[in-house]
């Protein structure tokens, strides 16, 4: 059974991906989704942030809990997309890899 998340943003055009968090505040919805990615970073993105790698089928390959601002992550390889969400997500809604997630 997969796992779902709800109001989730949808960044799928260059400059929306390019952008993601970039200069926000705070979330304006549950997520950020950034379609044909594999790997992001948090520069100029003022709060940390839960981080999901997740393939063509949005099965979870990898999760980064509380990644900070001015930081990196991982390339995860097989990913196709990244799933961005406020940090405790992960956590509170049990969020593993080999799960997989239904946006709703």
């Amino acid at each position: 059974m997969a796992k779902e998340l709800k109001d989730i943003e949808i960044a799928d055009k260059v400059v929306s991906r390019s952008l993601g968090l970039i200069g926000r505040n705070g979330w304006k919805r549950n997520g950020m989704l950034l379609k044909d990615t594999n790997a992001i970073h948090t520069l100029f993105v003022r709060f940390p942030i839960d981080v999901i790698f997740l393939d063509k089928d949005f099965k979870i390959l990898r999760v980064v809990e509380n990644l900070k601002p001015f930081r990196f992550s991982p390339i995860v390889w097989k990913a196709k997309h990244v799933l961005e969400l406020p940090t405790g997500t992960i956590k509170n809604k049990s969020l593993r890899v080999g799960n997989k997630i239904k946006l709703v």
